[in-house]
């Protein structure tokens, strides 16, 4: 495929999540008002099925508009800082949402590199009084390390949705999708998120 590499620089916008000041308080005051739909985490690897950051990238410019905030890390946060969604002042399409976020927070809260998921985990936990709907999206995984938070995140009770490439066993992929935790958390192929985010 032919390559495109952009001769521009991007400053990376950062947050450990939960030190962002009044982060959480946001969060619920916006979805008690309407204006944020809930939290999501984007993760992943990247593939060669698709163009470099394709994915997340069309994953998360679709939950902006559908007004979630995202929290991101690893492979799939630098594809995002790349297109600039970290930037306190990127237009995402929802000024519904934007308005929501008071100055200096970003409606995509990168929080490191994919061993520092777990931070999400945290943030879900604060905003779980809230009612907010909170789920993970990982469009695609070719490593191991990603499948572990995936299951990390089922077994805390977030539901994820993920894109499997050929790259591992049948058997660890049905074991994978047939499980739910106690709570009724799940993973779940990537092809069923078209209807749930907006039914939950």
């Amino acid at each position: 495929k032919t390559t495109t590499i952009p001769s521009v620089t991007r400053p990376l916008y950062t947050s450990c999540g939960m030190a962002h000041d009044n982060l959480i308080e946001t969060l619920k005051t916006g979805f008690a008002r309407g204006s944020i739909k809930g939290l999501v985490y984007v993760g992943g690897c990247g593939s060669i099925d698709n163009s470099q950051d394709a994915a997340p990238v069309r994953v998360a410019k679709q939950l902006l508009e559908d007004g979630y905030v995202v929290v991101t890390s690893g492979c799939a946060g630098t594809s995002l800082a790349k297109a600039g969604m970290t930037d306190p002042d990127f237009a995402y399409g929802n000024p519904v949402l934007k308005a929501a976020l008071h100055d200096g927070l970003p409606a995509v809260i990168y929080i490191g590199s994919c061993h520092d998921a777990a931070r999400f985990l945290a943030m879900a936990e604060a905003v779980k009084d809230s009612g907010m709907s909170v789920f993970a999206i990982l469009p695609e995984v070719t490593h191991h390390k990603v499948l572990a938070t995936a299951a990390a995140f089922a077994t805390s009770g977030i539901t994820v949705f993920v894109g499997l490439e050929q790259v591992f066993s049948d058997a660890t992929v049905k074991n994978l999708l047939r499980s739910t935790t106690a709570g009724g958390a799940r993973i779940l192929p990537l092809g069923d998120l078209d209807t749930a985010p907006r039914a939950w």
